[in-house]
């Protein structure tokens, strides 16, 4: 297991550094070059500390070591005094250039950090939004949610503090080579009594994965929850049920809790325990070469040096533990991207504008998951400017032949034809924008209702809105709102009633303009008069545009040009109302068992 951890760990850390150096070598170079100024400083300085400690312990520099030497030297050609005063300023002159190289290296380093991040949040949602829709009926709405929001910030705080390990290797290389140089012995034995100290907190690496998956899975749950409790308030508030919903929730955050405290706590161990162990070995190590005849200045050199080196170790050994710990946010990110690259449509190479004749439907079949099939050898005809009823009850198949119409789903078999072009050779998003969709849950955002409808097409002028608002007889409710565009609807439309929320929709669907619109049961939870108005909209489209609904009452598919029967995925009967209502025996019995009213 730890075998295998430390392989997954070391597989993402190579695809994190190959995302740096070829998503954007320009900034790897920079880091590089900064990296080495900084280790170069870094080196300055531990070097500064010799000759002002020689001139604390001999202001004459009858012996001095052959580094204050070097600086004396230096000093002379400059026409610098060496003293206390030159001395100690170089010393604080080379804190403070190191600090500011520490702060552009910070920066460069944030720079990174959200780069990869902003990377991986693009191709996360490039991957999702480019899938069949399978891939969403598949996943929890918690774990999506909980990837794209918690996992991936942590993922982010995560590569943040590797790319800042790459910092930190370079100073503790400087601050282990330079006592080396100095004093073999001394380091040498600090670096083994260090090794020996390490060793626990590297077993702590397994431990840290295994809470790090619980909390990961933990947290889908919980967000998952939440997800259902604000979906579910109004039923919840209904029934006076909030304590039980909120109990529900708190048990699934109580088990999250735990592991998350557990991981946490174990992560920062290292930064509370072992400085005082690394302190421990530098001590025992220059008290065991105390007797040696080490210059008292390379001894100061040396302490300074070891000792500065004792945090970032501690440091590095916090972040290892952070790895292993995000390792499994990084799986579940890498696992969802996968699974959506699996599913990913393959867009075509014809374009699409406009719909000429007709969009056909040949012997097409589809299962998901290829189990029993939800459509079997399905065919029909949806002519330009006609209108077409989709009827059948719950469950036959319908919302399938929409979301293949879309191109959400592809067919198993068969196939279908737009204008004689398989749709599978369109570019989707060409086809898409010239379609206009309306379910029958109406999503709106907590915006202007302007923005809601521009959503559609943001390019649209006011005067266009207006007029989309008009065909869809939101025109008088909307002029009447104090604000009128600039109103805000709150949350999914809160502020509105379900009819005048579903007219929105169908204007924000009408604002492009569409060959065709697509209306799934738009109109099935609303009032009659609501629903009478929505009608009325729908009757004075423009006679061009190809609508196509699937309803549960005979007001919406009396008007439409042919009715389509589906039963247990299958074409029954086809036909106008008037032959359906005259002829059709599985009609008649469907007005009986109310599944049209």
């Amino acid at each position: 297991m730890v075998l295998s951890a430390q392989k997954k760990k070391l597989n993402t850390l190579i695809l994190i550094f190959r995302k740096l150096l070829f998503d954007y070598p320009s900034y790897s170079l920079i880091m590089l070059i900064s990296l080495l100024l900084e280790t170069i400083l870094v080196s300055s300085l531990v070097l500064a500390v010799v000759p002002f400690a020689d001139f604390i312990l001999d202001p004459e520099l009858k012996n001095p070591s052959k580094i204050t030497s070097f600086v004396k030297t230096i000093f002379l050609y400059l026409n610098i005094n060496p003293s206390f005063w030159s001395f100690g300023f170089l010393f604080v002159l080379l804190n403070l250039v190191v600090g500011i190289s520490k702060t552009i290296v910070f920066y460069i380093t944030l720079k990174f950090k959200y780069l990869i991040v902003k990377s991986i949040s693009y191709e996360t949602l490039d991957d999702f939004f480019n899938t069949r829709w399978s891939f969403f009926n598949n996943e929890s709405q918690g774990r999506l949610l909980n990837t794209l929001s918690k996992e991936l910030i942590y993922i982010g705080d995560t590569i943040g503090q590797i790319l800042f390990q790459i910092a930190l290797v370079s100073k503790l290389f400087v601050f282990l080579t330079i006592p080396i140089f100095l004093n073999f012995k001394i380091t040498m034995i600090s670096f083994f009594i260090t090794a020996f100290l390490i060793i626990p907190f590297i077993l702590l690496s397994k431990k840290n994965y295994e809470l790090g998956k619980i909390k990961t899975s933990t947290a889908n749950i919980v967000n998952g929850k939440l997800v259902e409790t604000i979906q579910s308030a109004k039923i919840i508030i209904s029934h006076g049920l909030e304590s039980i919903a909120i109990k529900n929730y708190m048990k699934s955050f109580n088990n999250h809790m735990i592991p998350a405290i557990n991981s946490q706590t174990i992560t920062s161990i290292p930064s509370g325990i072992f400085p005082p162990l690394g302190i421990l070995s530098v001590i025992l190590a220059i008290g065991i070469s105390l007797n040696t005849g080490i210059i008292l200045s390379e001894l100061a050199a040396i302490l300074w040096s070891l000792l500065s080196a004792v945090p970032i170790i501690s440091t590095i050994l916090q972040t290892n533990l952070n790895i292993n710990n995000f390792l499994p946010s990084f799986e579940q990110l890498k696992k969802l991207k996968d699974d959506a690259k699996k599913n990913r449509i393959v867009q075509g190479n014809r374009s699409f504008s406009i719909l000429k004749n007709r969009i056909e439907f040949t012997n097409v079949s589809f299962a998901y998951n290829f189990n029993k099939k939800t459509i079997s050898n399905f065919n029909a005809i949806f002519y330009k400017g006609t209108r077409t009823a989709l009827i059948g009850v719950s469950g036959s198949g319908k919302s399938t032949i929409i979301d293949l119409l879309l191109g959400l789903q592809e067919p198993n078999e068969g196939s279908i034809y737009v204008d004689n072009v398989n749709l599978s050779n369109l570019k989707i998003n060409d086809f898409r924008k010239k379609i206009g969709f309306v379910s029958q849950e109406t999503v709106l955002f907590n915006d202007t209702i302007r923005n809601n409808i521009l959503w559609s097409k943001n390019s649209a002028s006011d005067k266009e809105i207006w007029r989309s608002l008009q065909q869809a007889n939101a025109y008088e409710f909307v002029y009447e709102l104090p604000k009128k565009l600039d109103t805000i609807i709150g949350d999914q439309g809160a502020k509105l009633s379900g009819g005048q929320r579903q007219r929105l929709t169908i204007a924000r669907a009408l604002l492009r303009n569409p060959e065709v619109l697509v209306l799934d049961e738009a109109t099935s939870s609303l009032d009659y008069e609501s629903e009478n108005l929505i009608q009325e909209s729908i009757n004075s489209l423009p006679n061009n545009i190809t609508i196509i609904i699937i309803a549960h009452r005979l007001s919406t598919i009396k008007n439409c040009d042919q009715i389509l029967i589906i039963e247990k995925g299958k074409l029954k009967e086809k036909g106008s109302f008037q032959e359906i209502s005259k002829q059709s025996n599985y009609f008649k019995i469907m007005l009986k068992n109310n599944f049209l009213d």
